[in-house]
């Protein structure tokens, strides 16, 4: 019983680690996937957004100059439950124009290209550069969406798929037991018997009846005793002929 249970436990921990490994590569997945719908569907209202800013700066005007600002970033934020937020930001970081009062920090080190993003545990932002008329950048439109909602899909989708991962590993755990014990059953019924025997050889050595002819010592027992005893006659003789 201990060499199937032993076995069976090592079936059962390398399923684990494989379903494991699978569960997490689907959720790691999963996430990409979400992050990637949500940052296409943010860079698009960023565009659209961006198209009359950039429209007033090929001519020479000020981002802050465009009319009905303030309205234009309204009706995007209000295209989707999910915005927090849209501004228009200066060459230098500040913001111009924004719905409501939320704050914004651009990280550093955006020079180059003219759309890019970044995110924070709880929100994701897309950014639209402007350039002006002489080719200089004039500032930027900042769309700002809120992630919780995917990061809930994503936690519920992980709970969900944990749960059929551990039924799923449950019921193979169940069948590689049976089918090791089936399949295997006569080999570990001959090594239980070869373990049996030498702990009987084992015992009879330390108590000197190691030489003693037991019938059900089985044909190893009768091997390791009959070579104990020829090593013990080859040993006396040894000693007989140095003698």
């Amino acid at each position: 019983m201990a060499v199937f249970l032993r076995l069976w436990a090592v079936a059962v921990a390398t399923l684990a680690l494989v379903v494991a490994l699978f569960v997490g590569l689907a959720i790691l997945n999963f996430k990409q996937i979400q992050t990637d719908l949500l940052g296409g569907r943010l860079a698009v209202l960023a565009e659209m957004t961006a198209e009359p800013f950039e429209a007033a700066a090929r001519i020479g005007l000020p981002l802050g100059s465009v009319r009905n600002s303030a309205a234009l970033l309204e009706r995007a934020r209000q295209s989707d439950d999910a915005i927090a937020g849209v501004y228009v930001i200066g060459a230098d970081g500040a913001v111009i124009r924004a719905t409501g009062d939320a704050a914004l920090h651009v990280p550093p080190g955006n020079t180059e290209g003219t759309r890019w993003s970044w995110s924070d545990p709880d929100h994701l932002f897309s950014a639209v550069r402007i350039i002006g008329a002489a080719g200089q950048p004039l500032g930027a439109v900042v769309v700002e969406i809120d992630r919780r909602e995917s990061t809930i899909l994503v936690r519920a989708m992980a709970a969900e798929l944990l749960t059929s991962a551990l039924a799923i590993w449950s019921v193979m755990s169940a069948l590689s037991g049976a089918g090791i014990w089936l399949w295997l059953r006569p080999q570990i019924t001959a090594f239980r018997g070869a373990e049996e025997q030498i702990e009987a050889f084992e015992q009879d050595l330390w108590s000197g009846r190691a030489t003693a002819d037991r019938a059900n010592s089985g044909d190893l027992g009768h091997a390791l005793r009959a070579a104990l005893s020829g090593y013990r006659h080859a040993m006396r003789d040894r000693g007989d002929e140095h003698g």
